[in-house]
């Protein structure tokens, strides 16, 4: 037990940089939907869909946020993350607008921090080949990728994207 919980702090203080940056990136996002959606109304229509349907859709998310931040050293992550951020920030400046307290109150918050939080879990593994791309770029030495971090984080994310898309679908009344 004692060498799971030090692997789980190992990983995160290995990645607090890249988690720092994603959350920024994220909250970049969220504040841009919320300035979007100012003054403006959101009508709430509730979509009821099954657990497995909202885990298939968040890990689409995550995966795209993963491989394309891979692929573009994480330039295409950023971009999904701020979309992704402008999204539930524009949801939400929208339902408070037009009075749905209740709905973001069950409707997201009961889920959306442990979705949140996998998805800047997933952006700051995509992040790890900003470290290859300045080891070939800048002249000092090389940051050490650990993919045993990797691997952990990687399924930590998954473990908070099935524990989001159960509250989501089982708890949370209201889908918006």
């Amino acid at each position: 037990m004692k060498s799971i919980i030090k692997n789980q702090i190992d990983t995160i203080i290995y990645f607090k940089n890249e988690i720092i940056i994603s959350f920024i990136v994220y909250l970049i996002g969220f504040i841009g939907g919320v300035l979007i959606f100012l003054n403006k109304k959101l009508a709430v229509r509730p979509k009821n869909m099954k657990t497995i349907e909202l885990l298939l859709n968040n890990t689409k998310t995550a995966i795209l946020i993963l491989f394309i931040g891979i692929v573009t050293a994480g330039i295409g992550s950023c971009i999904i993350m701020i979309i992704n951020g402008a999204i539930l920030g524009g949801v939400v400046e929208g339902a408070i607008n037009a009075g749905s307290y209740d709905a973001i109150r069950t409707g997201i918050f009961l889920h959306a921090g442990f979705e949140i939080v996998a998805l800047i879990f997933f952006m700051s593994i995509s992040l790890e080949t900003v470290k290859l791309v300045l080891n070939a770029v800048m002249d000092r030495p090389p940051k050490i990728i650990h993919l045993k971090f990797d691997i952990i984080l990687f399924f930590d994310a998954l473990f908070l994207l099935i524990i989001a898309a159960l509250i989501e679908g089982n708890i949370s009344y209201v889908k918006i």
